[in-house]
């Protein structure tokens, strides 16, 4: 199961690699193109965090299928936010799916972090890391 704090740290990073994005596609393309950044990053942060409440609720639970049907109409709604979207003038595709790659990169992001910080061991920092 995952935890709060892996939670918390997964969505800071699709937060922080949305903002990151934005500004750099706002700097060297537009303002459209960086609105379509944070609204993939914004769906994909809405989301991660529908699939870990409905997943916490399929484990706490022993009944399956109210949180079975609690995800089908999560992904009814956001397949009707997408096409909603596609209807919009302002988005933009290719920026659209950069922000939604935020949450891959930020479940790397945390794998490969964790992975580091337990191959560190006690006392582990940055800075001992990189000698």
């Amino acid at each position: 199961m995952i935890k709060l704090k892996t939670i918390k740290h997964i969505s800071a990073s699709i937060i922080i690699y949305t903002t990151g994005a934005s500004l750099v596609v706002y700097k060297y393309l537009n303002a459209e193109y960086s609105l379509s950044v944070i609204g993939g990053g914004a769906f994909m942060l809405f989301n991660f965090f529908g699939l870990a409440f409905f997943w916490w609720l399929i484990f706490s639970k022993k009944s399956v299928a109210w949180p079975v049907f609690g995800m089908i109409i999560k992904y009814l709604f956001l397949v009707a936010l997408l096409w909603s979207l596609s209807q919009a003038l302002w988005l933009k595709p290719l920026g659209f799916i950069l922000g939604m790659f935020s949450l891959l990169f930020a479940i790397v992001s945390e794998r490969v972090w964790g992975a580091l910080k337990n191959r560190a061991g006690p006392g582990f920092s940055l800075k001992n890391l990189l000698r």
